[in-house]
């Protein structure tokens, strides 16, 4: 534990929530290549770089316009919560018209609805949302089924394990269960 301690000290929680988000997008796409989860890997690819540059644009645009602060992790990893909630689907002018609108108004979102620099809304649940809304389609954790499980897990424990919050979740655990 003392490596694992070690290692997450040394990095920001925005910095592991980015590489756990990397790991979960790579080991889906890993997985549908092999055909174990029935997507194709080429699909999770190109709607996720179609979202980090959709989202990438628009930050870059928001920070210029308004003369704000730029954090390039934040607009990573909305984009890549935004690739694993909005389901890669069979990628056609549809998924692409989704995931555009989506990754804009989570971006803007970032700028337009926050009180003293802090978000009112998560930016990506908000931009999933409102796509939704706008365009009849709607969103899901795609990539949660079972093949998924130890990648989800693992990644879940080191950020609990950064944040500390192990009795906060042994107490949701056990009411969810009760």
């Amino acid at each position: 534990m003392k490596f694992i301690d070690k290692f997450l000290n040394s990095i920001s929680m925005y910095r592991l929530m980015l590489y756990y988000l990397i790991f979960l997008v790579a080991s889906a796409a890993i997985l549908s290549a092999f055909g174990i989860l029935p997507y194709d890997a080429t699909d999770i690819l190109r709607g996720t770089a179609h979202l980090l540059i959709v989202c990438f644009l628009t930050n870059l645009f928001f920070s210029k316009i308004l003369k704000a602060p730029y954090n390039p992790e934040s607009t990573l990893i909305t984009s890549l919560i935004l690739s694993l909630i909005m389901g890669p689907g069979y990628i056609d002018y549809r998924s692409y018209l989704l995931f555009t609108v989506a990754g804009v108004i989570a971006i803007a979102s970032k700028y337009i609805l926050a009180w003293k620099g802090r978000h009112i809304f998560n930016p990506a649940a908000f931009g999933a949302v409102a796509a939704a809304l706008i365009l009849n389609q709607g969103a899901s954790w795609w990539v949660g089924g079972e093949w998924m499980i130890l990648p989800i897990l693992l990644g879940g424990f080191l950020i609990l394990r950064k944040v500390k919050r192990f009795t906060m979740v042994l107490i949701f655990t056990l009411g969810f269960l009760l």
